[in-house]
């Protein structure tokens, strides 16, 4: 199975990375295999619900999630 290592260093306050992570549509900017993110809503305690749509293996799957803090 082939291994890939990546580190990145991200000149940032963490709650400022965390709010950028949370948030369904911001992960288009750093999920390859996302393709689209549809209804989002943040939640009343602060999360988020989306669905989305990504690739893996050649498949495209459609997904409802929740993020929840």
């Amino acid at each position: 199975m082939t291994r890939v290592d990546k580190e990145i260093f991200i000149n940032a306050p963490v709650d400022k990375i965390y709010d950028f992570v949370i948030k369904p549509s911001n992960l288009l900017q750093i999920w390859p295999s996302l393709m689209q993110v549809k209804n989002e809503q943040l939640l009343p305690n602060g999360g988020y619900s989306a669905k989305w749509v990504y690739k893996m293996g050649g498949c495209i799957s459609r997904a409802r999630v929740k993020l929840l803090i």
